[in-house]
């Protein structure tokens, strides 16, 4: 699916000159994501926009484009379909709704999956928003999506559930490799991008947001094969009948049992969230950490509320806290002051004087050469006192175990650049004690999933 992806070529087939209307946004996003590629848009109505000449139609243009948009409506899609078999296009997206969801709709999609079966074509949807891969400028996509260039791909069966997922993972500081808008999967279904994505080098972890599939051996299998080579994070909706008869009504989907999917996920390796933003926390975890040689955690703090509440959560996904060796908690008095008000163990509370970095940076080294597999770092805002990002930063350089950081009572746009050169150096940086807490479940789960199927090397 390389030429799907990385086109030479597009066009766009029913785009107009009307700002807020599909087929314009879809031209402006292959225009301002700086697409290297030659872009023909397909109107009768123009003679240009946004400076390039228009084509009457698919016969008119000078080349065979590598891959059609159409953003006409669904019946009108069918022909334009035909047209593009008949001319040797091999790849396409259809934009519109209106098929297998409901009434005369199923029809058309027969007609739409016997003609890419007669001419070879590969078909994004129908019933998308397209897709971006991000990194090559390639946008044939019509919805604003703000992200940058990154190594998680996130495939989606919603487009709005996708949109959210992306949006967080873009506040939280991620970029994305690919975001694929699956549809009605009525000829390339999840199996065949994860397929894809196995041997993309600039995919390092998959998301998917999946309501049902009507194949589920060859869903599972794809998984399997993807999950055994990148961490894969799935957020599977629906339990209920209702659920199950919104997703038909949305992309002809059969939801089924969500308990079933989830033991079929466990067996395919994959790791399961259970919303969109647990799923961007579970990316986020999985792209950025090593994995643990196992499940001795330390928590370092200064106040130890945030640090009690997200122990409890640690426990409860399979971690274990356990108590300081006498040489690391005597050293740990020796640096901080023998007078310290408590009594020093794991969580480790350096209270008042570990809001210094001068004692915090030596603490930390400290544990970091004891026998623990992973750490949870505490550092609260103060506009006053920097955050000792240098001296961590030196610190994990010097460990290759997963090290992950809290920071209270602030938001990313206050320390935008420290976080980003924390993350860009591999310590992932989460505003809440839950969230470090659930990145480092992930992490976990992801890592017993692989043992259990002989998968760690």
């Amino acid at each position: 699916m390389e030429d799907l992806f990385n086109p030479s070529s597009v066009a766009l087939v029913g785009v107009r000159g009307e700002q807020l209307s599909v087929g314009f946004n879809a031209l402006l996003n292959l225009v301002h994501h700086s697409y290297q590629g030659r872009i023909y848009p397909v109107t009768p109505r123009h003679e240009e926009l946004l400076g390039m000449p228009c084509y009457p139609d698919l016969a008119s243009l000078p080349e065979v484009p590598d891959l059609v948009m159409i953003l006409v409506n669904h019946r009108r899609a069918v022909d334009v379909l035909e047209a593009c078999g008949s001319m040797g296009i091999k790849n396409a997206v259809i934009v519109a709704g209106g098929y297998k969801e409901y009434g005369e709709g199923r029809e058309l999609e027969v007609r739409i999956k016997g003609i890419c079966q007669k001419y070879g074509i590969r078909l994004v949807g129908p019933n998308t928003l397209g897709f971006a891969n991000v990194k090559g400028g390639v946008w044939p996509f019509f919805w604003h999506m703000k992200t940058k260039p990154g190594s998680v791909a996130l495939l989606s069966q919603s487009g709005g559930v996708g949109l959210t997922v992306a949006h967080l993972l873009y506040e939280e500081g991620v970029g994305l490799s690919k975001w694929i808008g699956v549809g009605n999967r009525t000829v390339l279904e999840f199996a065949d991008y994860m397929e894809y994505l196995v041997t993309d080098h600039e995919t390092r972890t998959v998301g998917l947001f999946v309501e049902g599939t009507e194949d589920g051996r060859r869903f599972f299998q794809a998984s399997r094969r993807l999950a055994a080579v990148k961490p894969v994070a799935v957020y599977k909706v629906g339990e209920a009948e209702e659920v199950d008869r919104a997703a038909q009504t949305h992309t002809g989907s059969l939801a089924g049992s969500k308990s079933v999917y989830s033991g079929a996920f466990r067996q395919a390796g994959v790791v399961e969230a259970s919303s969109p933003r647990e799923l961007a926390i579970a990316l986020k975890s999985l792209d950025m950490l090593p994995l643990p040689g196992g499940n001795r955690l330390c928590l370092l703090t200064f106040t130890a509320g945030p640090s009690i509440v997200a122990m409890d959560k640690l426990l409860s996904l399979g971690w274990k806290i356990p108590s300081l060796s006498d040489g690391a908690r005597e050293e740990i008095y020796r640096i901080i002051g023998e007078k310290t008000p408590v009594d020093i163990d794991n969580p480790v509370d350096m209270t008042g004087p570990g809001f210094l970095p001068e004692v915090y940076a030596p603490v930390a080294r400290l544990l970091l050469k004891e026998p623990f597999d992973a750490y949870l770092f505490f550092w609260g805002f103060n506009p006053n006192v920097r955050i000792p990002v240098e001296e961590l930063l030196i610190l994990k350089g010097d460990t290759k175990k997963p090290v992950v950081m809290v920071l209270l009572g602030v938001g990313s746009r206050e320390v935008e650049e420290e976080r980003e050169r924390l993350q860009e150096r591999g310590i992932p940086v989460f505003f809440t004690p839950e969230d470090g807490a659930r990145a480092l479940g992930f992490l976990l789960a992801r890592r017993r999933l692989m043992e259990v199927r002989g998968w760690l090397t």
